[in-house]
Order: structure tokens, then sequence, then C-alpha cells
């Protein structure tokens, strides 16, 4: 979510670097991260820095501001 998030403000700021390929590839990441939100808009399989990596059905609030700043700024670039 965060490097999706990081590609759309790249080329909200230089709409000239934006590539079809590349774009094409973050909205299948945006559609993967879309795809692992729950029926509560929790992002799931979240990764835990203390360990265990990942873990299911456990919340992250930093997993889920990375999919608030994705989102945002795939919206503020129109797509």
């Amino acid at each position: 979510a965060l490097v999706v998030a990081a590609y759309y403000r790249y080329i909200d700021m230089y709409p000239t670097a934006a590539t079809s390929s590349n774009t094409a590839a973050a909205a299948r990441a945006f559609d993967g991260v879309v795809d692992k939100l729950d029926n509560s808009g929790w992002l799931t399989s979240v990764v835990n820095p203390m360990g265990p990596w990942v873990i299911d059905g456990a919340q992250s609030p930093e997993g889920q501001s990375f999919v608030g700043m994705m989102w945002a700024a795939r919206t503020k670039v129109g797509l």
C-alpha cells in the first residue's frame, strides 16, 4: 500500500514520468491491497515488526494508515 501510494504521489508531482506499464502495475497492486480488506475495512495479513511476521486476523494501525494514503493518492491523481 505504501509503495502504491508513493507511485501515485510521484505521478501527481511529475505526470510526464507516468508510463502505462507502471500505472497498470500500480493498479494491480492497488486491487491486491483492496482484496485484503475485511468487511469492516481493516487490512488483513498484516506485518508485525516484532514477529511473527505475518498475522492473519490481526490489525495494524500502520498498515491501515498506508491504505488511507494509497487511496487518497490514487483519488488525487484521478484514477
